[in-house]
């Protein structure tokens, strides 16, 4: 709604109001209800008279006319929804057109829509359990209440915080609600600007890979929703069909067990650049927000819908080179409000201030988060992909030991002094591309046909390291390396990250045994932002000393 009122705009006919209108719901829509009521607004949109003025009996008709829009866009309708109130609201304005005045048929309908409202709890199978009535239905007619006192006052509602009328629901008094078993794991919305007018084939593609499954739009816009276990599947079927305009991935499995199963007091944040095996994140519950990546024109999120694996096969076919973006400060600070609500505390561990804004990002979304005084500590660890995945995985081992949090965050500050990270690249063009290393000596030693070795300085930014005319002579560098640091200081722990680099890695792990008599932290995948900007044939090793 918020969306709507900021994007939309008075046009010089009803009809070209109700499409900035019903563009501005599809681009702010979230959730099952969000997306339904954006497409009631898109039917009403398409199904207006082109007239300078609207009679009451053409916008009645134009109601009634939306209402298949929003139950085409739901792949199984059900009763006792918000569908249901919409139909009453059409069926009452319709019966009553022509009863009275124009204020009192609104009144009259209005009534009714309340009674369909509290009929939801009933009608619903899943609500019926509890006696609880549907929330995009309540939405619906509060939404409808405010419409109606407009028009028949012309007085603005001044908005009203809501936090003292809301009461919370205690899961355990309802248990169907909180059962745990999620039939699919990744809630999935995406809006992408396209041309599609039957949105049924788009339906048909998706149908089979989850549940929940909603599609809404125009000829200029359409918006996806589906609970599923491969979005990423789900973002490529849909990237087919137009430019990616938003995405938002749900984990609603790790939403759960924030709220439900929770392990420690201490909440572990990091962006998706640090490299850490998905079974570490799931063990420890670390919480990871995805960076985002633009590809050709279209948004996607690290880790959820672009990995590695699947960025390196569409590589060679982009029209132009692929980056990195931020994640916005209001998503951050969303993720950290919800956090909040279960934790005693949170630490988060950025990617290095002097390679990202993702820092600055996370410290804004802080700022706003901790005004009463909540203990949130934002680290900088001057740090990235294997690197950062390693100070990670000390600070989630700190935490399941119980240190208290002043406590893993003086630790912290001094692990990532001690940390390093040496890559041996196959070629530079990746990382020139992105601005990491000085352009002339980095085309200079591609010129020569160099195998560079980069790292970051003590500052965070990228560094030229080291160079050898073969892959293998790059490697035996990076060893040597961390056999200085072993014989110096002596490795605490060590992990080995690689881009597209399997035939390397095991002969690179065989040699870290030798050098330190340790096995890795662990072997992992780099993520999809340092895939973009290392390239191919890529392997990292980066280690913590005592």
């Amino acid at each position: 709604m918020q969306h709507i009122i900021d994007e939309s705009n008075l046009m010089d006919s009803p009809k070209k109001t109700m499409a900035s209108i019903a563009d501005a719901a599809l681009m702010g829509a979230r959730g099952n209800s969000g997306i339904i009521f954006a497409e009631y607004m898109n039917g009403m949109s398409l199904e207006m008279t082109p007239e300078p003025q609207l009679t009451v009996d053409s916008f009645i008709e134009s109601m009634e006319k939306a209402v298949p829009y929003a139950y085409k866009a739901i792949n199984q309708p059900v009763n006792g929804t918000m569908l249901t109130v919409m139909n009453e609201w059409a069926n009452s304005l319709k019966n009553n057109m022509h009863t009275g005045r124009w204020d009192e048929m609104l009144d009259s309908a209005l009534e009714n829509v309340e009674i369909a409202l509290q009929q939801t709890a009933r009608l619903n199978p899943f609500l019926r359990k509890s006696n609880m009535i549907d929330a995009g239905a309540k939405g619906f007619v509060c939404f409808l209440t405010g419409f109606i006192n407009y028009l028949k006052t012309g007085q603005h509602t001044a908005a009203t915080s809501t936090s003292e009328t809301v009461q919370l629901v205690q899961m355990d008094k309802h248990p169907d609600f909180a059962t745990g078993e999620l039939r699919y794991r990744y809630c999935t919305e995406a809006l992408i600007s396209s041309d599609i007018v039957d949105t049924e084939t788009l339906k048909k593609e998706l149908n089979d890979l989850g549940d929940s499954l909603i599609v809404a739009g125009n000829n200029r816009k359409t918006r996806i929703h589906i609970h599923t276990h491969d979005p990423m599947l789900v973002i490529q079927k849909v990237h087919a069909h137009g430019r990616i305009l938003q995405q938002k991935i749900d984990d609603m499995k790790t939403e759960y067990q924030v709220m439900h199963e929770r392990k420690y007091p201490i909440a572990l944040v990091v962006d998706s650049v640090a490299d850490i095996p998905t079974e570490l994140i799931e063990k420890h519950q670390i919480q990871v927000i995805p960076l985002q990546i633009l590809i050709d024109g279209s948004i996607f999120l690290d880790g959820l819908s672009m990995d590695a694996r699947r960025y390196y096969e569409i590589a060679d076919t982009l029209n132009e080179p692929a980056s990195s973006s931020l994640q916005s400060a209001k998503y951050i600070e969303n993720k950290l409000a919800f956090l909040k609500n279960y934790y005693d505390s949170i630490i988060i561990m950025s990617i290095s201030s002097a390679l990202s804004g993702t820092y600055a990002a996370f410290d804004k979304a802080v700022q706003n988060v901790t005004e009463d005084g909540y203990p949130i500590s934002l680290i900088d660890t001057k740090l990235n992909s294997g690197a950062q995945g390693l100070v990670t995985h000390y600070a989630a081992k700190l935490i399941a030991k119980g240190l208290g949090h002043q406590d893993i965050v003086n630790a912290l500050e001094g692990a990532c002094r001690k940390t390093k990270i040496y890559v041996s690249l196959a070629s530079l063009k990746p990382i020139i591309r992105s601005g990491r290393v000085n352009r002339q000596l980095g085309m200079l030693l591609e010129f020569l046909n160099l195998k560079p070795i980069v790292s970051l300085d003590e500052t965070g930014k990228g560094s030229l390291e080291d160079k050898s005319f073969s892959i293998r002579g790059s490697e035996k560098k990076v060893l040597k390396k961390l056999e200085t640091a072993h014989k110096g200081k002596g490795i605490l722990a060590y992990n080995v990250v690689h881009g597209k680099g399997e035939q390397r890695v095991q002969s690179m792990i065989d040699r870290c045994i030798e050098i330190t008599g340790l096995e890795p932290e662990y072997v992992t995948e780099v993520s999809t932002i340092i895939a973009v900007n290392a390239g191919e044939n890529n392997v990292a090793v980066s280690y913590m000393t005592r």
